[in-house]
């Protein structure tokens, strides 16, 4: 030991930011000019190549976990290469991470707490939510998506307490990968209140609040309170409510939705629902107006999901008695009575919203198979971990009849996919359509059923909606812009690469001229970043232009199903 003070190796920053780290895809030049000489491996990748290099490494792995660890990690070192990996493999890397559990091996313990970009609330401390905003440094118009979980229903994992902002970030990852939303304009946010976890409040090294989880009232006045300032802050911000207790979710979503941007993974649930079910009439042949439903699982999510099925039933010609009386709610723990339900009921779809595992034994799916040809078999609640069976139980069970999620026909040694049918496929596209078309409101119809048909046939409005999702939105009555075709991936590792727009047809498929004002929608003439809102003010401002939405448009819904 020397008196002198002693002075560690200097790590040059751009190696520490995320944002503009570029790893080895900076050039000999950059790397003597940004005082990198020596510091990184001698060979120069692409992006591409190192998005490719990363992607053997990570299907190199033996489980979900050492995945889930290794994309964090890869997040935390080059942001730009991340999402890279993750546009380019969405149907294998969403769902890992959407997946708090990672599919396998961490048990019943919460997720990780740290969340540098994110926001720590407390329900004690309600005065400190306008102050913990303000610390980001930014405008009412910087940021499109945020979202909150206060941990209570962490798939898989049950109450996570302050561990739920891990959730919310998994979730504005998809967001990003997904649908194109810039990372530095969304929030993660972990509204604490308290845990009913045992095992978390006696644990010494818990970070969140260790008193039990605070319900009625004072919960109610601390999500009042927290909407309403997030919403002044930044007007135009989507408020995402995930992995919080539907029924929490349910008089949210009833207080607000009216009034605030707000969203609910209870809703997300139902949309994905929904499009399986009309992914397997196309198999089944059966009009939604005939199907009958059981769900088992009468809590809050089973009964927000029935309720959206009820919609879309009557939606398709079915009456109001009519629709109810096709859907059936079984209570949790019954197997031996979920048979019994099956025969009485004689259901096509069976819908497990319970998360109790192995609920769906042999016995219920072979009563299925007696009552309908081609049953409809979605377990979509929780991680596999809590399904109420596993897909390829069931295909076995029912001899390759039944329909697992999407499903595929087919049996006799043929390859069947099993699509996941969860929240997180909703929540990209129904962001994009918040941020680009400024809707002032998320509506049930976002996520419902699609337009029933009018009596009197056909109209110019839904001739157009059907054939152009952004009709509305474009400000011509006689012209509609075509859906833009986003690509998600970054096109090079530059700090100002962002998100743009593929090339547009001459004319939309119902003949009429694209408007210019979609052309560019994060980009500006002049090559600068500028927000859906910013770009509403403009078109609004021209003669002629600037319809501004109505609620009862069905835009996002169509971006949902489309």
């Amino acid at each position: 030991m020397t008196d002198r003070e002693a002075t560690t190796p200097a790590t040059p920053s751009i190696l520490n930011d995320r944002v503009h780290n570029r790893g080895v895809a900076f050039s000999v030049r950059e790397r003597a000019e940004l005082g990198l000489t020596g510091r990184l491996p001698p060979a120069v990748l692409t992006l591409d190549e190192q998005a490719e290099r990363a992607y053997n490494k990570l299907r190199a792995m033996p489980g979900g976990v050492a995945r889930k660890l290794y994309l964090e990690h890869l997040h935390d070192r080059n942001e730009t290469l991340y999402f890279t990996v993750l546009s380019g493999h969405p149907a294998e890397l969403l769902p890992i991470v959407a997946d708090p559990l990672a599919g396998d091996g961490m048990g019943q313990s919460a997720p990780d707490y740290h969340s540098p970009d994110g926001i720590y609330l407390s329900i004690g401390r309600p005065d400190d939510i306008e102050k913990s905003f303000a610390t980001l440094g930014l405008g009412a118009d910087d940021v499109d998506i945020i979202v909150c979980s206060d941990g209570e229903e962490i798939p898989g994992v049950g109450d996570g307490g302050v561990g739920g902002i891990q959730v919310a970030a998994g979730k504005l990852a998809i967001y990003a990968a997904a649908a194109g939303i810039r990372p530095s304009r969304v929030i993660p946010v972990s509204l604490d209140a308290g845990t009913d976890n045992q095992a978390l409040r006696g644990d010494p090294f818990y970070l969140g609040s260790r008193r039990a989880r605070r319900r009625g009232q004072g919960y109610d006045a601390f999500i009042r309170r927290y909407v309403q300032t997030v919403s002044r802050l930044f007007p135009g911000a989507l408020l995402h409510f995930e992995a919080i207790d539907p029924e929490h979710a349910r008089r949210i979503l009833h207080a607000y939705s009216r009034g605030y941007r707000v969203f609910s993974d209870v809703q997300g649930t139902g949309a994905a629902v929904l499009a399986a079910i009309y992914a397997g009439i196309r198999v089944t042949g059966i009009p939604m107006k005939y199907q009958t439903a059981v769900a088992f699982g009468a809590g809050a999510t089973g009964v927000a999901i029935a309720d959206q099925l009820r919609d879309a039933m009557v939606a398709d010609g079915a009456t109001e008695e009519q629709a109810r009386s096709q859907i059936w709610l079984v209570g949790t723990p019954a197997p031996v009575g979920l048979t019994e339900t099956v025969h009485q009921a004689a259901p096509t779809i069976l819908l497990g919203t319970s998360a109790v595992e192995g609920a769906f034994t042999r016995e219920v799916i072979e009563a299925m198979c007696r009552v309908t040809g081609r049953p409809l078999i979605l377990p979509v609640c929780g991680p596999a971990s809590t399904a109420e069976a596993a897909p390829s139980d069931v295909i076995a069970w029912s001899d390759g009849r039944a329909l697992v999620a999407a499903g595929a026909a087919g049996h006799d040694g043929a390859a069947f996919t099993i699509r996941q049918a969860g929240s997180f496929l909703v929540g990209p596209g129904l962001g994009l359509g918040v941020t680009v078309s400024g809707a002032s409101r998320v509506t049930p119809t976002c996520c419902g059923p699609p337009l029933p048909p009018s009596p009197n046939g056909p109209t110019r409005r839904s001739r157009a909606l059907r054939c152009c999702p952004w009709y509305g939105i474009c400000g011509h009555r006689r012209r509609c812009s075509p859906r833009p075709s986003y690509a998600p991936r970054w096109p090079t590792a530059s700090p100002s690469s962002i998100p743009r727009t593929r090339p547009r047809p001459s004319r939309t498929p119902c003949g009429c001229r694209p408007t210019p004002t979609f052309a560019r929608i994060f980009l500006g003439e002049d090559g600068s970043e500028r927000s859906g809102r910013a770009i509403r003010g403009e078109r609004q401002a021209r003669p002629g232009t600037g319809r501004r939405p109505t609620a009862g448009d069905r835009i996002l819904g169509l971006v949902l199903l489309l």
